[in-house]
């Protein structure tokens, strides 16, 4: 399994991470080159070197540091305290603490990108264990694929019913479709049973739904609401149980 360019932390695996000798940070064997957090901003500092915030992600609390410079004097001018955001850059200690190098960000302005993250960081985490044990025991990748994914389900368990009910009746059909037809061995529903179900459930309406109109539904299942989440491949998915 290949890992993403940036993998999703926390403020308590900012502090328990090894801080190598080269200067690197890692958490569970894996090198920290990018990362990205999320969180609430509690305290902003501007000076004329640099544009500090504090942040709570409900781990507690972590650094977020941007540098003033030529090509970034604007970096995080516009980070207001009491709003969410997403974060993205590099671990570095700065006067004794760790921080995060700011080069990235974006508020949050969605509940639901909250969870998807949430759950993310789980993935991203149980996905890296996994791999490791299974390489450790000769396991195939689909199986800790499969194991770290019915994980992300379990997490997202409770705050499923209330997300639902922001849906139209389209995501919650194609999301009812999902959850009721994961295939044998729980691989997941492929996006070709999703076609034909809707189009004996829809009628006429199910039979004109393009695929680039059910991609744009399944897509806002997994990146607005946090619902949906790919299992094997890109041809498969699965959602949380209500």
């Amino acid at each position: 399994m290949s890992l993403p360019p940036v993998i999703p932390i926390t403020a308590y695996m900012l502090e328990t991470a090894t801080n190598c000798e080269d200067g690197s940070y890692m958490f569970n064997n894996v090198v920290l080159a990018l990362v990205s957090v999320q969180g609430r901003v509690l305290r902003v500092r501007h000076n004329e070197i640099t544009s500090s915030f504090e942040v709570n992600d409900s781990t507690g609390s972590l650094g977020i540091v941007a540098w003033n410079s030529a090509n970034s004097e604007d970096l995080g001018k516009d980070i207001e305290e009491g709003k969410f955001y997403h974060f993205i850059g590099q671990i570095r200690t700065l006067v004794g603490r760790r921080c995060v190098s700011l080069e990235a960000y974006n508020e949050i302005t969605n509940a639901n990108q909250i969870l998807f993250n949430i759950c993310n960081t789980i993935h991203t985490d149980l996905a890296i264990k996994d791999s490791q044990r299974a390489s450790s025991a000769g396991v195939t990748a689909e199986g800790f694929e499969r194991s770290a994914s019915n994980s992300v389900a379990s997490a997202l368990n409770l705050a499923t019913p209330v997300v639902l009910d922001t849906l139209t009746p389209m995501h919650k059909t194609v999301y009812t479709i999902i959850r009721d037809n994961v295939g044998p061995e729980e691989r997941g529903c492929h996006v070709l049973d999703i076609v034909r179900i809707l189009k004996a459930e829809l009628g006429p309406q199910g039979t004109s739904l393009r695929s680039e109109e059910l991609g744009t539904v399944i897509d806002a299942l997994i990146q607005d609401h946090g619902l949906v989440f790919t299992s094997l491949d890109d041809q498969y998915f699965f959602v949380a149980d209500e």
